[in-house]
């Protein structure tokens, strides 16, 4: 007597999968941190993204992990192995490297090494796909409308003579195919 074991998947395939990760991430994810003079930067948090790599992936395990002392920083390098969660997906790596400043505290190297490995994390995530930040703080804005699949009618064959488009038609058209485009961001 032999069970049969069913597995649930949160995304049907490939296609899916990927549809979902090039969405841009939630504006409640995103929180921002001032940089030197007037400047700030958009991140994700870690915790969120973590949130996220469970909701994406099967499996999620950092599999090398180095750190090493250089001067007063702390540099920190991680391989995670990941595996989609479509059936039939193919476990890939993923990689991060972040540096932190050590402190005159005593247990500096204690918590900057762990503050290191986390932000290492954080970059492997940010640079794997959208969802995780990574077009966050760039010149542009796009809705990734052009990977979504478009559907268009064959061409007709035909003897008739189009009719012309008016002035109006053709700036609603123009309109339409304006959001499809990436857009650039003006400042």
């Amino acid at each position: 007597m032999s069970k049969e074991t069913t597995a649930e998947y949160r995304f049907a395939n490939h296609k899916e999968w990927k549809e979902a990760m090039q969405e841009a991430p939630s504006p409640k994810w995103i929180k921002n941190r001032d940089l030197s003079g007037s400047k700030s930067s958009s991140y994700i948090p870690i915790g969120v993204q973590e949130a996220l790599a469970d909701l994406f992936f099967r499996e999620f395990d950092i599999v090398d992990t180095q750190i090493e002392v250089n001067g007063n920083q702390i540099l920190a390098q991680v391989k995670i192995n990941v595996l989609p969660d479509y059936p039939h997906a193919e476990h890939r790596t993923i990689s991060g490297v972040a540096a932190r400043v050590m402190t005159k505290a005593g247990n500096s190297l204690e918590y900057g090494a762990r503050s290191a490995k986390n932000a290492a994390k954080s970059e492997a995530l940010t640079d794997f796909s959208n969802i995780f930040g990574r077009n966050l703080n760039r010149d542009f804005a796009n809705d990734f409308s052009y990977s979504k699949a478009k559907k268009t009618d064959p061409p007709k064959q035909t003897t008739e003579q189009k009719p012309q488009q008016t002035t109006e038609q053709t700036t609603k058209e123009a309109n339409l195919n304006h959001k499809n485009d990436a857009t650039a961001k003006t400042a």
